[in-house]
This record gives C-alpha cells, sequence and structure tokens, in this order.
C-alpha cells in the first residue's frame, strides 16, 4: 500500500494531524514544549480558511502542513514576524505552518516535495500568490530548498523560540517545482483528489482486480504491464511519466484491471475516484477535456504501436 498525501477531511484526521504536530515538534525534535495533551492545534485551525494536508500511512496521520489563506483575522504569520514590508502590493497571500513528517519518513525520497507539492498546488488553485512561513531554525534548509528566502536572520522576534521567516512568491518556483505543483492541481476539484506515493517495484494496480479509481502521475516513471493466461512472466506495454493517465478504461467499461502498473521509480501520482472521474465527464469541464486527450492520445499510441508491429517496422 502506497502513501497517501491528502487534505484532512474529518474529526480523526484532525485529530490525528494535532497529535502528529506534538510527536515531531515536542517529542522528536524539541522545538516546542510538551504538553499532558499531547496535541498541538490553535485558532487558526478552527478558520474555514485553513487547510491541512497530511501523509496518512496504513491510514495513520504521520505527517502534515496548515495553510491559511488570510482572512480578516489575519494568520499566525502575522502575529510571529512583521512580514507586511516584504508583500507584494494588493497580493494575496497565505500562511504555511506547522510542517512536519515523523523521523522515519523525513528521508522518505520524494515525499517533502510531494507535500509541498500539494501546498503550491492548493495555493494556486486559490489564486494566492505569496506563501509566509515563520519556520522553526531547524527546518531552514527544508524551506530553502523549495525556494522560500529569508528575510531576516533567525531570531525570537514575537515568536518566543528562534524562527527563520521565510517567503515564497510563487512565480519565483523554479520551473521544475513549478511545473510540478501544476500537475498536482487541477481547478474546482483539487480537495477531492488524493496523491498516493509508490516505491520502485511497488504495483498501483493489479491486472485482474475490480477498479475503483484511476491515476494521473504527478511525478516519476510507472510501466504497463500484461500478464497472458498461464505465462508467469509479464509482457511491457509502455512507460508513463508525468501527466499521464492510466486505470480509466476500466472505469469506463465497468471491467477488471487489463494490465498491471509498478513503479520504476519513486512515483508519485493523483487518484481519482469512480464518481468523481464520471462526475468530471458528465460535467464537460475544462478537467473532462483533459482527461478525453489523456485517452485518445493513449488510444492513438496503442494504434501506432499495433500498425508498427504488424508491418514489421524496426524497433516493433
Amino acid at each position: 500500500m502506497g502513501i497517501v498525501i491528502k487534505t484532512a477531511a474529518n474529526s480523526i484526521e484532525l485529530d490525528g494531524v494535532f497529535q502528529i504536530r506534538h510527536k515531531v515538534l515536542a517529542e522528536e525534535l524539541q522545538i516546542v514544549p510538551a504538553n499532558p495533551g499531547k496535541r498541538i492545534f490553535d485558532r487558526y485551525d478552527a478558520f474555514p480558511e485553513s487547510t491541512n494536508i497530511i501523509v496518512l500511512a496504513n491510514n495513520w496521520v504521520v505527517g502534515g502542513i496548515r495553510l491559511t489563506q488570510r482572512g480578516l483575522s489575519g494568520t499566525r504569520a502575522d502575529e510571529l514576524f512583521d512580514f507586511g514590508p516584504h508583500l507584494q502590493p494588493r497580493s494575496r497571500y497565505a500562511d504555511c505552518s506547522y510542517y512536519c513528517l515523523l523521523n522515519e519518513f523525513r528521508k522518505y525520497p520524494g515525499l517533502t516535495k510531494a507535500l509541498l507539492g500539494m501546498a503550491f498546488a492548493w495555493a494556486i488553485s486559490r489564486n494566492i500568490q505569496q506563501i509566509l512561513n515563520p519556520a522553526p531554525d531547524s527546518l531552514q534548509g527544508v524551506f530553502e530548498t523549495y525556494n522560500f528566502r529569508g528575510l531576516a536572520p533567525v531570531g525570537d522576534y514575537r515568536a518566543g523560540a528562534p524562527i527563520w521567516p521565510g517567503l515564497l512568491t510563487l512565480d519565483e518556483l523554479d520551473d521544475a517545482m513549478f511545473e510540478f505543483a501544476h500537475r498536482h492541481e487541477m481547478k474546482n476539484v483539487f480537495d477531492r483528489f488524493q496523491r498516493e506515493f509508490f516505491r520502485p517495484g511497488e504495483n498501483v494496480i493489479q491486472q485482474g482486480d475490480p477498479a475503483y479509481s484511476c491515476y494521473v502521475i504527478m511525478d516519476g516513471v510507472a510501466e504497463v504491464r500484461v500478464y497472458a493466461p498461464g505465462d508467469p512472466n509479464p509482457r511491457t506495454v509502455k512507460r508513463l511519466g508525468p501527466g499521464e493517465m492510466f486505470g480509466e478504461l476500466a472505469l469506463l467499461t465497468d471491467r477488471p484491471r487489463t494490465a498491471t502498473v509498478m513503479a520504476v521509480t519513486e512515483l508519485s501520482v493523483m487518484i481519482m475516484e469512480r464518481e468523481d472521474f464520471l462526475n468530471s465527464l458528465r460535467a464537460g469541464s475544462d478537467t473532462a477535456l483533459s482527461i478525453m486527450r489523456m485517452i485518445a492520445d493513449r488510444m492513438a499510441d496503442t494504434l501506432q504501436s499495433a500498425m508498427k508491429k504488424s508491418s514489421g517496422a524496426p524497433g516493433a
């Protein structure tokens, strides 16, 4: 089972977020004081402008990050550092806070990129231009890697503990990260879609299994394999990369999976559940058009491959 990255959608997931903040920030990193309740939360968690993006492993919360779009009551960042002089005129901005991952997952390849990619996609989907981040000083390197720039040296400021005041302007993302974030973002449906993370060699779908969802590759490479009856060795059909969809035909035909798809590299995918997929097609939205183009491209590639094999063309 892959690691799932999604928005917290119920009270159990939110309580898991509060507990993992305490486990990481108070117990592992000792950035904030421990408390008897073993949970960390504040008033911004109750605001409708806040979204918690969480990491699940075996259905347990193992990490997360909170984004709060600035409303009438401000953000947590406003309380900790004066970001005002650094904001673009009339820009829409949000606060990034409580980034945390359990120790055993902090070195999981690509997981931090996938989590922050979701955060950036959340901002893009809301037309936010800047993300404020008064981060604990020990996390400065993490955020600098992903284009946050420091506005002042590490200091206590109004936080009562050392923080690194960082700021990300979305149009300053490097090309690779900007493209990655845009692949994560699908307008009007961001909060419903989950992202799942697979290691090399793990199967995303298995030939013959029932189909409940389809997938779009966010980052990495996957391989499509087909098993013939009685043959234990699969035939590799093609490789798939970022932006490509798989698993959708089984949803349209209501038949079992016709192929196995395996992660070749570290793989991040967007999961579209059956109803979301079908509703997008029924709605005739931009998302539906994008889906239909993916299906058409897949069919064209399959037809072209079949024609090469039937003609005996080189490389067939």
